[in-house]
């Protein structure tokens, strides 16, 4: 532990040292972004002065300005409103922008002052996470002067960067918190099912924890900026993260089950969590700002007491005690980076920033193994309870325990024979009751199905509708019983043309059958309906031992990924129709329909 306070104090140094340097080079000539790199963040130490909420510009005093005196600028609970003058080197030849990482909490504006003391506001860019102001795109040297009124508790990290370098941080930040939210909504949504399928309260526990301390990061990180713009950020920063300490506590209360097992450090928790309780209710009064101070204090101390709650019973949960005091520990080392941040001891850079984030996604993750363990554990003892009343419930009932074993056997046989049955039928109500190919619903349906499949895939899908020439005339002349005798022998013939189980025939209506040919182009197609056509045309049919010729007319359409089926079966009648009118027996193929 002493070697880990060491270290953070030693990187605290060096922040601070750092940042120390770059504020004397800034202050003594100021920024030129002509000859500057596209991103630049600003140091912590820039002239300023305090002036009332209502204050502008022109009330800036000229001999009042002084150096910020901490590594980070940090704002608790302020009255008036921060001035701050950066010097600046303009550069006409790229778009520049002044970009403040911190949700805009309060009051924030930004003017030009030109070396001649002409002002000018700059304009604040709507719909972003944090404030972002566009700096004049012409030549000369001045200030810029950034007045930021946040009343409660806010940090003001400054950073001058092109438009182009401002978009790739803005898509590297959204990569990561990406990545941040995404562990804690998983995280989340496994304890939420695991509390909804065991009904155990340790984790509904952990899914409001989770909720409350990522709306908070959700909060700081400006998240709800585009949405809901500015809202009351302070108050429900504040908010949340009162309502984190709560939650937590809570949570460390039953898993380390204190009132059993630490039953003195259990009557202190429950003054810590009344009176954290009496604190977030009291944000919501207009008491609020005058109780910001004991934020710190209840946080301190709502972040010291699970630790000692560790170290107590340490010794009852040796299987899974030390993940919590590791998840617990990470945690803790990100908040207190980001906290010396909110309260000027470190400079505000990519580790404060996200120090919290990164341990409290490695305590989601931790934590959510150790209740992991927590349920084998649960799970192997009821088990055991289970087999142990089983053993007894066996030698007592084992006859009954045949008997509904038969009875169980025999019921299932039924239901097979059942679910076969229902089978059959089905696939009876799918066939044509004449000739034995599927029926006009199931064209419907299949067809339904493979223009889906088509869209999904992008692939091509065909459909032939195929006509008995004549057969009116057939019927009238030979009579319907050899009529029924025909269709059912084309029926066959066009059933042996094909090759691929997905291919399906189906009776259409009347002497029309319709073929469903999916994943084939026009032109494969063609060669397989006119090698149908030629089929029908070369069978033979007798009649009291004279061949009757049969002949049949094809019209082929297809579509390429898209397509309704009423299109694609009118585009295929329509060919059907030019090759009868063309005289028959041949096959008429459509250009394939055109993509919407």
């Amino acid at each position: 532990m002493t070697k880990a306070f060491n270290a953070v104090r030693w990187l605290a140094r060096c922040g601070a040292l750092v940042s120390l340097l770059l504020a004397s080079a800034l202050h003594a000539q100021g920024l030129d972004l002509r000859h500057s790199p596209n991103d630049w963040q600003l140091p912590a130490q820039p002239d300023f002065q305090w002036l009332a909420p209502d204050a502008g510009p022109h009330d800036v005093l000229a001999d009042a300005w002084q150096r910020w005196p901490h590594a980070s600028i940090n704002l608790i609970d302020q009255t008036q409103a921060l001035w701050l003058r950066i010097p600046l080197t303009l550069d006409p030849n790229r778009p520049w922008r002044l970009y403040s990482e911190w949700p805009q909490m309060g009051d924030i504006a930004a003017y030009w002052q030109a070396g001649d003391g002409q002002l000018v506001a700059l304009p604040l860019t709507q719909g972003l996470r944090y404030p972002v102001f566009a700096l004049p795109q012409q030549a000369g040297s001045g200030h810029v002067l950034l007045k930021v009124h946040y009343p409660q508790i806010a940090l003001v990290p400054l950073r001058v960067l092109t438009e182009p370098a401002l978009q790739d941080v803005r898509s590297e930040q959204h990569g990561w918190l990406g990545v941040f939210f995404g562990i804690g909504l998983a995280v989340a949504l496994y304890n939420l099912f695991l509390w909804i399928s065991t009904r155990i309260t340790l984790y509904l526990w952990y899914v409001l924890f989770q909720m409350a301390v990522y709306a908070f990061e959700w909060i700081r990180f400006g998240l709800h900026e585009p949405w809901f713009g500015p809202m009351a950020g302070s108050e429900a920063f504040i908010l949340t993260a009162g309502a984190s300490f709560w939650l937590v506590n809570m949570f460390s209360v039953v898993l380390l089950n204190l009132p059993r097992l630490a039953p003195k450090l259990w009557r202190l928790y429950r003054w810590l969590l009344a009176a954290l309780g009496l604190f977030i209710a009291a944000l919501a009064t207009p008491l609020a700002p005058y109780l910001l101070w004991l934020g710190l204090p209840l946080a301190t101390l709502g972040t010291v007491l699970p630790l000692l709650a560790f170290y107590q019973v340490r010794s009852a949960h040796s299987r899974y005690i030390w993940l919590y005091g590791i998840s617990w520990g990470l945690l803790i080392t990100g908040t207190l980076l980001f906290n010396m941040a909110l309260m000027g001891f470190m400079p505000v850079n990519s580790v404060t920033n996200y120090a919290q984030l990164f341990g409290l996604s490695l305590e989601a993750m931790l934590l959510s193994f150790l209740l992991g363990l927590r349920l084998n554990d649960l799970r192997r003892q009821r088990t055991e309870i289970a087999e142990e009343l089983l053993s007894v419930k066996n030698h007592a009932n084992q006859r009954l325990e045949q008997e509904v074993a038969l009875k169980t056997a025999s019921l299932n046989q039924a239901l097979s024979e059942l679910k076969h049955a229902h089978a059959a039928l089905g696939e009876t109500a799918r066939r044509d009751a004449l000739t034995g190919q599927y029926n006009r619903r199931h064209f419907d349906e299949t067809l339904a199905l493979e223009l889906q499949r088509a869209r999904r895939e992008g692939s091509e899908l065909s459909l032939a509708l195929v006509d008995i020439d004549h057969f009116k005339a057939f019927n009238d002349r030979h009579g319907h019983l050899t009529g029924d005798d025909c269709l059912r022998a084309v029926a066959q013939c066009l059933a042996a043309q094909l090759r691929r189980p997905q291919d399906v025939l189906a009776r259409y209506g009347g002497e029309e059958f319709a073929l469903i040919l999916p994943d084939t182009a026009l032109a494969g197609a063609h060669v397989l309906l006119e090698s149908a056509r030629a089929a029908v045309q070369a069978m033979v049919f007798e009649l009291d031992g004279d061949r009757l010729p049969v002949t049949v007319s094809i019209g082929v359409a297809s579509v390429v990924a898209q397509g309704q089926a009423e299109q694609l079966i009118a585009a295929a009648d329509q060919q059907l129709y030019a090759a009868k009118a063309a005289g028959r027996n041949r096959v008429k193929v459509a250009q394939a329909l055109p993509t919407p």
